[in-house]
């Protein structure tokens, strides 16, 4: 929906666009993270059951490793998605529209002296 907002060319929908982008490469990532905890999760209830052997190599080692890389790339397209959405919000929004909600300064004479 988001993409129909603006007309076709305009910087408010090349924005748009960027925001379904950056929303659709964190739904990947979380995917991806969410598929490879539930694959260690899965292994190390076998193990603990008794019903599968444990890696010699170690079982968190590489199955770790590889959830703290996919932690990490979500945590940046989480970053990623807000830098996009507070670009699109500006630009989509009129500078009438953002002064009203952006809240006030606090005056230097309302702060405390230490």
């Amino acid at each position: 929906m988001l993409r129909t907002l603006h007309p076709p060319g305009s910087a408010e929908n090349e924005l748009a666009e960027l925001v379904v982008r950056a929303a659709r490469h964190l739904d990947s990532v979380q995917g991806e993270l969410v598929d490879r905890c539930t694959w260690a999760a899965a292994d190390l209830t076998r193990i603990a059951a008794g019903t599968a052997a444990a890696n010699p190599v170690g079982i968190l080692q590489t199955s770790g490793t590889q959830i703290d890389i996919l932690a990490a790339r979500r945590a940046d397209a989480v970053t990623h998605l807000k830098s996009a959405l507070d670009a699109y919000q500006h630009a989509a929004t009129s500078p009438s529209q953002r002064a009203v909600s952006v809240p006030p300064l606090p005056s230097r004479s309302s702060r405390q002296t230490r």
